[in-house]
């Protein structure tokens, strides 16, 4: 699959250039795939080549809309997620959201705000 070196800005261009950048044979198996198995190699390169690690308008476009606090393995696994939707033909939309809150769920349960990525002062009493 071709990574584009240009990076997208929006969730949805990254999803779009991913899946034009598909062989049919990449997309027929992706018929078949969990995105789970592709977070170590095609998750690792969105990851670095996108610069999840870093600031990019793409990050700051799912920190905003989302309202996570932008880890890359969160951002990496949206768009998987999202990209596996749409060769599988299901609702993008949904898929997006139902891994969303997800993250947020695991966040919480980690003891960190998944707005702002800090952990949550737990009041004893």
């Amino acid at each position: 699959m071709k990574i584009s070196q240009t990076q997208p800005k929006t969730i949805e261009e990254a999803i779009e250039m991913l899946y034009n950048g598909m062989t049919a044979d990449e997309i027929e198996r992706a018929k078949n795939y969990s995105p789970a198995n592709y977070h170590h190699s095609l998750g690792t390169q969105l990851r670095n080549n996108w610069n999840f690690w870093g600031e990019s308008e793409l990050k700051q476009d799912f920190i905003n809309r989302f309202e996570l606090f932008g880890h890359g393995d969160d951002l990496s696994g949206v768009i998987l997620d999202g990209l596996f939707a749409k060769c599988q033909g299901r609702d993008v939309g949904a898929a997006i959201k139902k891994t969303i809150d997800s993250y947020k769920r695991h966040w919480l349960k980690s003891g960190l705000n998944p707005k702002t990525g800090e952990q949550i002062k737990v009041i004893q009493s």
